[in-house]
């Protein structure tokens, strides 16, 4: 019916249309690989803005970690000024105090000094005074002893331990001191020289 001429023409179309849908297939193909790589592209183009923009903070926060730290170098350098400051004056302060007790304490010793003088002037002279009285009062020389350890405050066990006799001897003899002193115990003894001093 169609001939040998028919048939090639067939073929021919056919030929033509199988090459048409490969070529349409193709373009499909490229098509959708485009678009894949236009969407793998727009997914990178927007994760690299993300990035971006995580790596523009970072960096504005290094910025203000550097800000913060330079102003807090400054203040620790300012407080460390400060503290050397206050150190100068608080060693002048110390060095001042230290001269007004070194002026004090010779001031002190200074007193000191005079009134061991005139205290031992006047120990010497009571002292002269004590043993005329002694005297006068006719005590042996063991009771004037007894007598003026007495004077010092010191027990009778303590004044038998200095002269190297009992205890009962000592009482024995302070009982006669005070028997021609007519007192009746130590501390009238004792009243006896200090009422005149203490009289102001």
């Amino acid at each position: 019916m169609w001939g040998w001429r028919g048939g090639a023409a067939l073929l021919s179309l056919v030929t033509a249309a199988l090459i048409v849908r490969g070529w349409l297939r193709e373009r499909d193909t490229a098509r959708r690989a485009a678009a894949a790589a236009a969407r793998l592209a727009a997914e990178v183009q927007a994760q690299a803005g993300v990035n971006a923009g995580i790596a523009r903070q970072q960096v504005d926060q290094a910025e203000t970690a550097q800000r913060t730290a330079e102003a807090a170098a400054a203040a620790a350098w300012r407080q460390a000024e400060q503290a050397e400051a206050q150190a100068a004056a608080a060693r002048c302060e110390a060095d001042q105090a230290q001269r007004q007790a070194d002026a004090g304490a010779i001031d002190a010793a200074a007193d000191a000094a005079r009134w061991r003088a005139e205290a031992a002037g006047a120990a010497r002279g009571l002292r002269g005074h004590i043993d005329r009285q002694f005297a006068l009062w006719k005590l042996s020389p063991a009771e004037q002893e007894i007598a003026l350890l007495l004077l010092k405050g010191l027990s009778l066990q303590e004044v038998a331990d200095v002269r190297g006799t009992s205890e009962r001897t000592v009482r024995q003899q302070a009982a006669a001191v005070y028997q021609k002193a007519a007192v009746a115990n130590r501390a009238e003894l004792s009243a006896w020289f200090l009422e005149d001093l203490l009289d102001f």
